[in-house]
């Protein structure tokens, strides 16, 4: 939601006070949620062999980080393996639906992860709130990923899932160089 924020008050979309406003009354609500189903905060290492995967995605990843921020006109091979590319289009799938409201993802992943916790009353609590976090009246709406409300990050996950997943034609081409090849 904060990361919205610059683009949503560049066009006009919100006011600054406003946004602030809501940035605190959602991060109440997802408090709330906290103390009521979660006795203490998940770390992702307790996904075990789950975590293993992670752990190397976020190596190889953290590998391209000087790559992507020089010249992106070279071509950089690096390969994955499945369940890493499983890993990164999970991920990059639940970056994109947060960031545009999208809660209703939560409930595939609670059901993924086969945690013993109330995920349908999370969801619905989070979806209650959802115009607090998107500033849309229909707390049925989201916002959609192409406007230019959504943060840039948002998109780069956008593109490289629809691209992990065969849908070119879906990108919206905030990675223009991004190409991936099965071997």
């Amino acid at each position: 939601m904060i990361e919205n924020k610059k683009p949503q008050l560049k066009y006009n979309y919100d006011l600054e006070e406003h946004l602030e406003f809501r940035v605190h009354s959602f991060f109440n609500l997802t408090s709330e949620i906290e103390a009521a189903h979660f006795s203490r905060k998940m770390n992702v290492l307790q996904l075990f062999p789950t975590s293993d995967i992670i752990c190397g995605v976020k190596k190889k990843l953290y590998s391209l980080m000087s790559f992507l921020s020089g010249d992106l006109n070279d071509c950089l091979p690096i390969s994955f393996s499945r369940d890493e590319i499983d890993i990164i289009k999970l991920s990059t799938k639940l970056y994109f639906n947060l960031s545009i409201g999208n809660f209703e993802i939560l409930s595939e992943i609670f059901e993924r992860l086969n945690l013993n916790i109330d995920h349908e009353n999370i969801v619905l609590k989070l979806i209650e709130g959802r115009d607090l976090f998107t500033n849309l009246v229909d707390k049925k709406c989201c916002l959609r990923v192409e406007e230019n409300l959504v943060y840039y990050k948002a998109k780069w996950s956008w593109d490289i899932y629809n691209v992990l997943e065969g849908n070119r034609f879906l990108k919206l081409g905030s990675i223009p160089l991004l190409k991936i090849e099965e071997k």
